[in-house]
């Protein structure tokens, strides 16, 4: 006893707790391969438990970030609101020429609607959306359908540009159509623009022909305003843009 005290420990605990170690370094060393797959398998398991608390901390973080952005640009909205922005949908440019010349005159900012958020936008006190008139819709107006509900304490007007010459019963009935619930009081104004059938496009140029067919077959005594502009320009190349149109949107924001 006293050669293992010398050897194993100072008492008989101490040489009962070395065997103990020892038989235990000998079972792991005899069942090596069980003890390594208990120890892939604990690693595996603690490997998914940090997975899935890392992609829950990831959640809550981009949550929160989220939260902040837009907390963040609301307080800058606030502390930067800037005089105006026109915001526009062209299609063949007549309605981009009176945008040039509002933004000449007004000095305000150019966007088109389809890069257009409504967080930017709020940044501004004055809003004109600027839009050409097709098939009885103005383009680019579903920007402020979506959006204003935000947008309803700013100070608003639509300019549109149509081909036919100014007529009151076909503006009003354009406002009645496009301008409805909570845009109907949005003052509406209104350009004449450009015609060039070669320049269409081939959905356009055909439509154009199947109504100038159409008109034709009328006694032009009965003729529209718009009849008479689409007859008198068939086969030209016409431009009646004019920054007389603008005049009242000027005096609208007292510009």
């Amino acid at each position: 006893i006293s050669s293992m005290k010398r050897k194993y420990g100072n008492n008989i605990e101490e040489i009962l707790r070395y065997k103990e170690e020892v038989e235990k370094e000998v079972y792991e060393i005899e069942n090596l391969e069980e003890y390594t797959n208990k120890l892939k398998s604990d690693l595996e398991f603690l490997t998914n438990e940090m997975k899935d608390i890392c992609k829950k901390m990831h959640d809550i973080r981009e949550k929160i970030s989220n939260i902040l952005s837009e907390e963040v640009q609301k307080d800058l909205v606030d502390l930067e609101m800037k005089k105006g922005i026109i915001l526009f949908k062209s299609k063949y440019g007549a309605t981009k020429k009176y945008v040039h010349w509002l933004a000449e005159k007004t000095g305000y900012d150019c966007l088109e609607t389809s890069k257009a958020d409504r967080l930017i936008v709020k940044q501004y006190e004055n809003i004109i959306l600027c839009g050409g008139v097709y098939a009885s819709g103005i383009a680019g107006l579903s920007f402020l359908r979506k959006n204003y509900k935000e947008l309803k304490d700013k100070k608003i007007a639509v300019f549109c540009v149509g081909a036919s010459p100014f007529d009151e019963k076909a503006f009003e009935e354009i406002k009645t159509y496009n301008l409805k619930e909570d845009l109907r009081d949005i003052p509406v104004f209104y350009g004449r623009g450009a015609w060039d059938e070669e320049g269409m496009v081939f959905t356009d140029r055909m439509l154009c022909k199947v109504l100038q067919k159409a008109v034709s077959k009328k006694d032009p005594s009965t003729y529209e305003p718009w009849m008479v502009a689409l007859m008198s320009a068939k086969g030209q190349k016409c431009d009646w843009t004019d920054k007389e149109y603008l005049k009242p949107v000027f005096e609208y924001f007292d510009i």
